[in-house]
């Protein structure tokens, strides 16, 4: 599923021209998800690192949003796994 979503960001990151950095940061953190389920040795990411993808996720949720009312819960979802994230990272 990881590799699927990967592709989904490189499409969307060429067709759109969404911000270069901010798509290969999130490519990066999936990759090492991956790599770190196959149980392989990788290192920690950043918070930053976290919260990009977290952006880059709700940016592709958003796009997929056949409501209003969908896009208002996606919101949702992206501030609580952001708060998540200075939870667990503090």
């Amino acid at each position: 599923m990881l590799k699927e979503i990967m592709y989904i960001i490189k499409f969307i990151r060429q067709v759109f021209g969404k911000n270069e950095r901010k798509y290969s940061v999130a490519i990066k953190f999936l990759q090492t998800v991956q790599l770190a389920l196959m149980n392989k040795d990788v290192r920690k990411p950043t918070k930053e690192q976290m919260k990009i993808a977290a952006d880059v996720m709700h940016e592709v949720a958003d796009m997929h949003a056949q409501s209003e009312e969908v896009k208002e819960k996606n919101e949702k979802i992206a501030i609580a796994i952001k708060w998540l994230i200075d939870v667990l990272e503090s």
